[in-house]
Parts: C-alpha cells; structure tokens; sequence
C-alpha cells in the first residue's frame, strides 16, 4: 500500500490540474487526454474543413438554403390593337371572335362602343361560357380596351344604353337579369341583380334611368346611382318611347288594337291614360310650336301611314295629321329638323316632311331594292343609313334638303351599325361568321 502511494498521489495530482484547465477554458477532458492533432483519434472530434483561403463561420448553418421564390407569370398586354389601313378605308380592324354577334354601338366623345355576344376562349376576350363584351374602340379604329361579362352559365343580351353614369348593359340567364353600369373608361363596374325578364329598354332620365321590362306584362324599375329608388307595374304592350318632363313620365305602349299614352308621377304612380285605337305607333317627338308642348307622331293605320300633330291630351279632333301612302311597314326618324320615312310596299318610297307637316321631298329610287335595314343615326343636317341593298352593304348621306350620297361597301354582313366619332367621322362597325369588323369611311 505504501508502495503505491506515490502512484495515487499523481494520478490525484494530474486528475486535479487537468479539472483546473478545464475550468480556465483550456477546452474539454478528452481534449486534455487526447492527442491533441486534428486526425480525431479514439477521442478526438473530426474538424470542420476550412475551404482554402476561407474562414467558417460558426454561427452559420451552412445546409439551409433560402426557398426560390415562385417566378410571376409577365402580365400580358392585350391592348390597344391597332389598325390597319389599306388603302380603301380610312381604317380596318379586325376582330376574331368565336360565335360573335353584333347587339349595339354606341358613340359617344370617349369612343366607340360596341356590344357583343361571342364564346372565344382564349385571348383579349376570353369567356367561360357564351357571354358579352363590350370592346371600346378609338376615332383611329384602335382597339383600347374591354370589359368582358364572364360567366359560368351563358348570358343572354336584352339591352344597352349610355347614361350619366356610363355604359347601361342589362343581360339575362335562367335565374337573374344583370344590370351592369360601366364606366366610359372602363375602369368601374356596378352590378345590380333583379328578377330574369324576357325583355328589357332603358330610357334615359334627367337623373338615373328607367329600366322597363318583364315576362307578360311591365315593370318599370325608377334608378339611380346603382339602386332601385322606385318600381311599379306596367300595362302590357311594348314600350316605344319614354319622355322625362321633370315633375312627370310620358310614355308611349304599343298594344295589340293600337297604342296608349301614359302619364306617371316622379314615383311611378299613374296620373292619366289616353288609348288611341287602331293604330301603329312608328315613331313619336316631342316638339315645340309658339311655346305649347306638342308630339309628332307617325302612325300605321289601314289606310297607310300618317304623320300627326297631337296636344299633349292627346284629343284625335284636335289633331293637324298628313297621309303619307300605303305601306306594309314603315321606318320613321326624325331629328329636330324633319321626318324621315321610308315606306314598304310594292316598291321601297322615301319621304321627307319638315315640322310643319309640309313634303320636302320623295323619292321611289334611292331605297329600292333593300334587303335589310341596320341602322339609322339621326344629325343635325340630315341622316346616315345603313342597310343592304342587292346583297351588299351601303351607306346613304341623306340630308333634311333632300339630297344624297351613297358609298356600297361591296359587304355582307350578319348585322351592322354606323357609329360617328367626335369629329363627325363615319366608321361601320359589323359581325360576319366568327369576325367583329370597324372600318373608317372617308
């Protein structure tokens, strides 16, 4: 035992200076113990591997990597599409469109606006189901912008109009009619949802808007600022014209036995009636004469078409009326200035009439011979009409003088219609197979 207490005594000895180094921050037991080198041996720890010329950081855990971000589909830019110009037209654009047809146009200081009805599925206008566009188009024929009505179930078209607020489209499916107001910009669009109808007109107010339609019979639906501030129920019949005289409604219902003249209050309320039988409403204006209210009227009797000034009770005694000629239908317009007619019969006959019932001019030449009628825009001086005659489209300048011009455009078309830019320039917009068509008339 003695002879081993030496050997004791420096193990206690080592044991005791190597916890003292271990608590000076010498490192480790094993690091005391071992050999010391960077082989690792028995006890030993493999060293990081420092790259050459480098340093490791330590506090950095060198396996995790930042996730890739996912990489943002480029936006693509549909618009504008320009168009062309050949040399025939002022300009071309062309459109493809799938199942397209042609609703309306409207033209107004921003552009061209036209309503359609297609199912293209890929592109500018693409659609989940069969729907509406509305394309907005510049004085050059530039495609610069849409708004496109998508829906899971197709859309059908009743009707459109320009108001304060905007663009009026009013479109329908099996459960709800959809009354959306677009801005001119196309930037904004309000949605209000009614009851389905099977056809539908709005008619501009002073402020807001009438949206008259229904299923058998009317509902007139008073609106402004995208809310229904009013709604009553209608007679049936088709609703010609609509006249907003501040503190009441003049409306003008084509019946089965001849047309009604009704008067409602700011609220819808019915304040009078007055039924004119046998008769064909064509067309109805408003007119002044020596300060009295009065309304130009072209109606459709057995004997032929007459033109009538009426009072505002609507009294047939008191009435001023010319007979025009026989016809199996008729197309009236009027502008401010005059009447224009164009009567159906055996042959196709113009007639002009000024605002004191007098004849300016006939003609059993210029309208003879047409197959469709498209579109009238009424001016200031005159009127632009577009129609087909002999299986090509044509455009007629006729003035309140009498005279005309006429471009054929050596088209045909499923349907068409004129619009007029800001600076009085003519442009024909018009649906063929699967192609939307704006072309510049000089």
């Amino acid at each position: 035992m003695k002879r081993n207490a030496p050997k004791i005594l420096a193990v206690v000895l080592l044991t005791a200076i190597a916890v003292l180094m271990v608590v000076a921050g010498s490192g480790s037991l094993k690091e005391v113990f071992g050999k010391g080198d960077n082989s690792g041996g028995e006890y030993g720890d493999a060293q990081t591997e420092v790259p050459s010329g480098g340093t490791v950081d330590n506090n950095q855990d060198t396996d995790i990597q930042e996730p890739e971000l996912p990489q943002k589909e480029p936006e693509i830019k549909y618009f504008p599409i320009s168009s062309k110009t050949d040399g025939i037209y002022r300009f071309e654009q062309t459109l493809a469109l799938d199942g397209v047809e042609l609703n309306a146009t409207h033209s107004l200081p921003q552009g061209t606006f036209s309503i359609v009805t297609h199912q293209s599925k890929e592109g500018a206008f693409k659609m989940q189901a069969r729907s509406q566009s509305i394309i907005k188009s510049d004085a050059s024929g530039n495609v610069v912008g849409a708004v496109n009505f998508n829906s899971l179930k197709p859309l059908s078209y009743l009707t459109s109009s320009v108001t304060a607020q905007g663009i009026v489209v009013a479109l329908v499916d099996e459960t709800k009619t959809y009354l959306y107001t677009v801005s001119t910009d196309l930037n904004s669009t309000e949605l209000l949802e009614l009851l389905p109808l099977t056809r539908a007109t709005v008619y501009v107010l002073n402020e807001g808007f009438l949206l008259i339609g229904g299923n058998q019979n009317n509902e007139v639906y008073k609106i402004k600022n995208n809310a229904i501030i009013t709604s009553s129920a209608l007679q049936s019949g088709e609703v010609k014209a609509v006249y907003d005289f501040g503190s009441y409604f003049t409306l003008f219902v084509s019946g089965i036995n001849g047309y009604s003249v009704i008067k409602l209050n700011t609220d819808l309320k019915l304040i009078s009636s007055v039924t004119m039988p046998e008769r064909e409403l064509l067309c109805v204006q408003p007119t002044a004469v020596e300060g009295k209210q009065k309304f130009t009227v072209a109606e459709l009797t057995s004997t032929g078409v007459e033109i009538a000034m009426y009072d505002v009770d609507f009294s047939f005694a008191n009435s001023v009326r010319v007979g025009v000629g026989l016809a199996d239908s008729a197309e009236v317009f009027m502008n401010g200035e005059g009447i224009f007619l164009l009567l159906h019969a055996s042959t196709d006959r113009l007639y002009l009439i000024d605002n004191d019932l007098n004849f300016t001019a006939s003609s059993s030449t210029l309208f003879d011979g047409i197959t469709d009628f498209y579109d009238c825009f009424s001016r200031e001086l005159g009127y632009t009409i577009l129609y087909s005659k002999e299986g090509t489209l044509t455009v007629t300048e006729l003035r309140n003088d009498g005279t005309s011009s006429s471009y054929n455009l050596d088209i045909t078309c499923d349907n068409a219609y004129v619009a007029i830019d800001s600076s009085g320039n003519r442009s024909v917009v018009y649906s063929i197979e699967n192609t939307l068509k704006i072309i510049g008339l000089d």
